[in-house]
């Protein structure tokens, strides 16, 4: 299994067991980084009848504890380790992963938050299909030769694409619990 990844929390750490996407920039390319988290996002949040609390304030997150099943991830938005832009209604997460990046995408709504990635595993010859038919898709492989992850490099447009055709799934639902 690989490490568990980022995410907006639970998201991105959903995918620790998986094939995944990863990005060569934080996304969506020529799109201004918001400078902190929307007021109506700061709160805490219990992903889909868990245990384990998402914890968002203005200008970070954290995810877990030590003891937490999926791992404890915590990023920070004035880092430059972890980069959240809006595009579509949708707000971007990307999170530095060495130089490469993970991306997940969330909506708000009124007290949840529900929480989109690309979920290779679920049909991954249709997810990769569809990614080729969008961009250029490299397959990077691990020390042993075994595919560890799918590469891309979207411009803005190509972005778009991708959450327009419904690339990234819905995976997981953050209620929240405290203001």
């Amino acid at each position: 299994m690989k490490q568990a990844l980022f995410i907006l929390t639970a998201l991105v750490i959903l995918l620790q067991s998986c094939t995944s996407v990863k990005f060569m920039n934080s996304q969506p390319l020529d799109t201004p980084a918001l400078p902190e988290f929307a007021k109506d996002l700061v709160g805490i949040y219990l992903i889909d009848n868990e245990k384990d609390t998402l914890t968002i304030t203005a200008n970070s997150f954290e995810y877990g504890n030590s003891t937490s099943l999926l791992g404890h991830v915590k990023g920070s938005l004035s880092s430059g380790e972890a980069v959240l832009k809006i595009i579509g209604g949708y707000y971007i997460l990307s999170m530095k992963d060495e130089n490469i990046w993970q991306v997940i995408a969330f909506k708000k709504k009124v007290d949840e938050i529900d929480i989109y990635i690309i979920n290779v595993e679920h049909s991954k010859e249709g997810v990769v299909s569809k990614l080729k038919k969008i961009l250029p898709v490299k397959e990077i492989k691990d020390k042993e030769g075994q595919l560890d992850y799918y590469l891309i490099d979207p411009n803005k447009s190509e972005f778009e694409k991708l959450i327009a055709k419904k690339i990234f799934s819905k995976s997981g639902v953050f209620k929240r619990i405290v203001l």
